[in-house]
């Protein structure tokens, strides 16, 4: 007389058995402002400053990402923000992601040169890019007193995506590409002031120079970051990300040869859905051949029953 066994697997809860590795990580040490612009404003930073927005729209990111990006259109888009306190007087960084739609739109007046505004402060430039036929493409930063410094990027093109950065620690200001240093200049004998109040993004405080173009990913530190740093942040945001999970299978013992067998999984112990085709014990033992991702899930049960 043959027996038909119900078996229930010895029922197995996991919950919380993931974890993300990367080579890379991202440096926060210092950070004070950090917007993704991924179809918003929000401040990502602990200092969560709110943000007024105009004229801006969302657009493709960097991976061709829906929203990934905030499109500046060249005429009236800014994004303003206050901050409560004076940015760092003798140490600072700015990095962003930033694509140019138009390196011929900037506006001339009032001082005949043809800026776009990336970061402005109480209607001071202090992160802008310059294009004429008279001057090449520059990279300027403004260490706070009205004081300059820029570097020369010939290379810049339109419709490409480029991550500039710039840091400055009341010796150097040095200007990056791409992640790489292209230029460190030496400061000495100017008024160390400090970032603050009124930040518009896109534009200058006074309504001109708007950027034609997108920005995405955009960072301000209170602290010079390292070569290795800003090279970090290019690597952690333009390159591939291989993410390390823990996955999980399940196997069994004292089966019936010959007995057939169903998994099911279920999330609440309630509910219970067939995992995979039914199979006919052909030895005591089985071990799935699927892997279950528990990232999401706040409970995982299996168990095998035995069919007819």
């Amino acid at each position: 007389m043959k027996k038909n066994k119900s078996i229930m697997a010895g029922v197995i809860l996991i919950c919380g058995i993931f974890f993300h590795a990367q080579g890379q990580s991202f440096p926060t040490n210092g950070l004070v402002a950090y917007y993704t612009f991924n179809g918003n404003t929000t401040d990502l930073s602990v200092n969560n400053w709110t943000t007024f927005a105009s004229g801006v729209t969302p657009d493709l990111g960097r991976f061709g990402e829906v929203s990934g990006s905030l499109r500046f259109n060249g005429s009236n888009s800014i994004v303003q923000f206050q901050s409560s306190n004076t940015i760092a007087p003798t140490h600072r960084t700015i990095s962003t992601w930033v694509k140019f739609n138009n390196l011929s739109r900037f506006e001339g007046p009032p001082y005949g040169q043809e800026w776009a505004c990336i970061l402005s402060d109480d209607k001071r430039m202090v992160f802008y890019f310059t294009s004429t036929t008279n001057v090449p493409r520059r990279l300027y930063f403004d260490e706070g007193s009205g004081y300059y410094q820029y570097a020369s990027m010939p290379s810049i093109q339109t419709n490409v995506w480029y991550q500039m950065s710039a840091t400055y620690n009341s010796a150097n200001v040095v200007f990056y590409l791409n992640g790489k240093p292209i230029t460190t200049l030496p400061l000495s004998g100017f008024t160390q002031n400090g970032w603050g109040g009124n930040f518009v993004i896109g534009a200058n405080g006074d309504g001109y120079y708007y950027l034609d173009g997108n920005l995405s990913g955009f960072k301000i530190f209170d602290r010079d970051l390292s070569v290795n740093e800003i090279w970090q942040l290019y690597v952690n945001e333009s390159a591939p990300i291989l993410n390390i999970r823990k996955a999980v299978y399940v196997d069994t013992s004292n089966l019936w040869v010959g007995a057939n067998y169903q998994l099911q999984v279920s999330t609440d112990l309630f509910a219970w859905t067939n995992s995979g085709a039914s199979f006919t014990a052909t030895n005591s033992t089985w071990r799935s051949t699927n892997y279950w991702d528990v990232d999401n899930w706040d409970s995982l049960f299996f168990r095998l029953k035995t069919n007819p």
